[in-house]
């Protein structure tokens, strides 16, 4: 009884990693979707990197807040003086 049920669960492990040793299936290139005709041939020029930030956001307070912020960046101060150390080179 005990060779039976190791010969079984010998064969479950076997049929198991051959399954799962299956190859990947390769996506056919000419199956591509287009896109819709609105998204191409859109004739709509506004874009939202046209608009500067503090034309975008209306409240006084969180355009000096956001101001302040780009002001005591340290990151965006350390860039800067990385700029102006290239410029002088």
């Amino acid at each position: 009884m005990r060779f039976h049920k190791k010969n079984s669960i010998l064969l479950l492990i076997l049929c198991l990693t051959l399954l799962g040793c299956k190859t990947q299936e390769l996506i056919n290139s000419n199956d591509r979707k287009t896109l819709p005709t609105s998204f191409r041939d859109s004739n709509d020029t506004s874009n939202t990197a046209d608009i500067r930030w503090k034309d975008y956001f209306n409240d006084k307070n969180l355009v000096q807040l956001i101001d302040t912020a780009l002001k005591n960046n340290f990151d965006v101060l350390m860039t800067l003086q990385k700029i102006e150390i290239a410029r002088n080179d």
